[in-house]
């Protein structure tokens, strides 16, 4: 009886982890909906600049990360050739998601451009936050599943912080 109970719950726990790890599914869900939300021309700069409102909002100290690129303001030229790196970024590794070994390449490459530039977890957490945040806002009714992009989004972030 314990062994038969012990066997469900190591079921159990693997589908979980299944799940909580951007299984192939959740890969093709938030593939398909990040086209959606990413757009074209207009819709990315809006798209970015109520991504960087928002993380300014939950971390003032955040534009500091950017002095480079002229980030206490997200309207100037130079931020806004950021943003539209940052999401072309993100768009590639969520283009990856499916082929384990290029998405780990890239996310190592990205691991390196962020240590160099100070990046904390901290600030992992806060863009994680921000885009399960922006990201319904965006999709409206063809937002399908919250637990898809939190595992995926755990996938990337935790790549490109070199975990």
């Amino acid at each position: 009886e314990d062994c038969r109970r012990m066997k469900v719950l190591i079921i159990l726990a693997m589908c979980l982890g299944v799940s909580l790890a951007c299984n192939p599914l959740q890969q093709l869900l938030v593939k398909s909906e990040w086209a959606t939300v990413f757009g074209f021309g207009l819709d990315r700069e809006i798209f970015g600049n109520t991504i960087w409102k928002r993380m300014y909002q939950v971390d003032p100290e955040t534009p500091k990360l950017f002095a480079r690129v002229k980030g206490d303001d997200i309207y100037s030229a130079m931020f806004t050739a950021h943003s539209y790196r940052v999401l072309g970024g993100l768009d590639m590794v969520v283009s990856l998601l499916n082929d384990e070994e290029d998405l780990n390449a890239q996310l190592a490459h990205l691991a390196r451009q962020h240590k160099d530039r100070g990046v904390e977890t901290v600030h992992f957490e806060n863009i994680r936050k921000v885009l399960l945040d922006v990201l319904p806002t965006f999709m409206g009714k063809g937002f399908h599943d919250m637990a898809a992009w939190k595992a995926c989004l755990r996938k990337i972030t935790d790549g490109i912080e070199g975990k």
